[in-house]
């Protein structure tokens, strides 16, 4: 029989300086539990390191995993995992992050629903990429290329004629060497909303809405991280276009199973038709994160967001 750790909570990450690591770790010692950073690897040390420590949970750091090209995050093999050996852990299932994890599935999932989401050509990373002049007819002039897996924006760029689309393509294979999509470009591209659900015991909490609107050509990954945006929190609105992104927040945090939180992502075009952009089954929970900004406008602390992480 496993006997646990039962005042230690391991966090898997990649350092120990982030804020949010620092901030769980004081806030997890006021009420008697340890914390430990493990750290993830590629030679698979830290599955044997798990089942040593035994631990009371396991919380995954945000911020951190959407950084790290790994196979046991972007397929939700860490969760299967602990789910076989009946540790608990923060966050949304294994099946529910095989989902989440990938862009492309997740639009399948969104066109099942009947959502609208931009029309993409999915690549594998060792399939040869389409004629150029294939992808305009189907996409239209202007494309965004991404990593299936990726967040944060990280390997995301606009491709706006063949040069650079065949330069895009050798970067990303080269750089991160995975799937990746070629997806429409939708005009308004320049404002993205996002909302979200929060899981407090058994009570769901619909968050308000965050308006970004970037100061570049689109929200790269520089944007941002340097602050090239700009933010505007919009709280019970009765705009009927703001209503459904709620609705649609809240089906998909259903229908995708999700545990504890999740984040949705938006765009508007010029027909005030909604595309859903992704969902975010780990969204970053650095205080200066859009979900923790987004609770903090339902009054919800960011302590509380901590303590709902091992409430499981």
């Amino acid at each position: 029989m496993c006997v646990r750790n039962n005042d230690l909570v391991v966090i898997l990450g990649n350092h120990e300086n982030n804020e949010f690591y620092v901030s769980i770790s004081i806030l997890l010692k006021k009420i008697g539990l340890k914390t430990q950073m493990l750290v993830l690897d590629v030679n698979n040390l830290f599955f044997s390191k798990l089942l040593e420590l035994k631990p009371l949970i396991v919380l995954f750091t945000p911020s951190d995993f959407s950084k790290i090209q790994n196979v046991y995050n972007e397929f939700g093999i860490i969760q299967g995992f602990l789910e076989c050996h009946n540790i608990k852990y923060s966050g949304s299932g294994s099946i529910a992050s095989i989902l989440g994890s990938s862009k492309y599935l997740s639009k399948v999932l969104f066109r099942s629903l009947g959502l609208k989401t931009p029309k993409c050509i999915f690549v594998r990373k060792n399939q040869v990429p389409p004629k150029y002049y294939k992808v305009v007819e189907e996409l239209g002039k202007n494309i965004i290329i991404k990593p299936n897996s990726l967040g944060d924006s990280v390997g995301v760029s606009i491709i706006r004629d063949e040069f650079d689309y065949l330069l895009c393509i050798d970067v990303l294979k080269q750089k991160y060497n995975g799937d990746f999509l070629l997806e429409e470009l939708i005009d308004n591209n320049k404002i993205e909303y996002t909302t979200g659900i929060f899981e407090r015991k058994n009570e769901v909490i619909q968050l308000p809405i965050c308006k970004t609107t970037t100061f570049t050509d689109f929200f790269s990954y520089e944007s941002k991280k340097i602050g090239l945006n700009k933010k505007e929190f919009i709280s019970h609105d009765d705009e009927d276009i703001h209503k459904e992104m709620q609705r649609i927040a809240y089906l998909l945090h259903k229908e995708f199973n999700c545990k504890n939180f999740s984040r949705t992502d938006f765009l508007v075009d010029k027909e005030r038709n909604i595309y859903v952009l992704e969902i975010n089954l780990l969204p970053g929970l650095q205080p200066n994160s859009i979900f923790p900004q987004l609770c903090e406008k339902e009054k919800i602390s960011y302590d509380e967001i901590l303590f709902s992480l091992v409430e499981v």
